[in-house]
């Protein structure tokens, strides 16, 4: 090798000609990455609205979503939720308003229906009343 080369060291070249070390650094990095895995979790686990607990705590554990990536989903899943909720709200009224417009309905035409029969029946009669 020539002084213009550089010479890469590798894991491999570390482990052989440099166990020590090596077993010291990997150490290192594994309670770094346990302690960032932790965190993680942590970040993740502090996300849960109520009723969202199952699917923070899978996240939690899928090793890779992120405190905020849960925050959004949390959030998204709750306010899902609370759109089928009003919309199950809204049928439920609107079920309500039509049961009640069929058992005013017939009641309402009646009356509606006797009206007309009346206000009819004054004009036929008006003319004739003039006339007498």
């Amino acid at each position: 090798m020539d002084a213009t080369q550089t010479h890469r060291l590798t894991a491999k070249d570390l482990k052989r000609d440099h166990a020590a070390l090596y077993a010291q650094l990997r150490l290192s990095f594994m309670a770094i990455g346990a302690e960032a895995e932790r965190a993680r979790i942590k970040a993740v686990l502090a996300q849960a609205l109520a009723g969202d607990e199952d699917l923070v705590h899978q996240l939690a554990f899928d090793g890779v979503t992120t405190g905020l990536e849960a925050a959004r989903l949390s959030l998204k899943s709750r306010l899902n939720a609370d759109h089928r909720a009003s919309k199950r709200k809204a049928a439920s009224r609107l079920a309500n308003v039509e049961a009640s417009a069929r058992v005013e309905a017939p009641d309402a035409v009646t009356a509606d229906v006797s009206r007309q029969a009346s206000a009819q029946a004054d004009e036929t009669d008006a003319p004739a009343d003039q006339g007498a």
